[in-house]
């Protein structure tokens, strides 16, 4: 009988989708890394809990400046001119 040579990119019991998840939950706890993820680093799990932390942490950046910027030029809209 053969055997494939074929690996797979991660383990079959590895889900991906909780742990990205995770990550997006933990960006609402922690500022750093370090602090939320709960796996290895050198692990697949870890990578991907690191790739979907920082990206989600990106997005809440973005979302969080233009909340202020909108706030920002609400505010001195409302403020008249002398």
């Amino acid at each position: 009988m053969k055997t494939s040579n074929i690996t797979m990119p991660y383990p079959p019991e590895l889900d991906l989708e909780r742990i990205k998840i995770e990550a997006q939950k933990a960006v609402w706890f922690y500022d750093r890394l370090d602090d939320a993820c709960p796996y290895p680093f050198a692990t697949v799990a870890g990578v991907a809990f690191k790739d979907a932390f920082l990206k989600a942490q990106a997005e809440q950046a973005q979302a969080l400046a233009a909340d202020t910027q909108d706030a920002t030029h609400a505010t001195t809209q409302a403020i008249p001119r002398i």
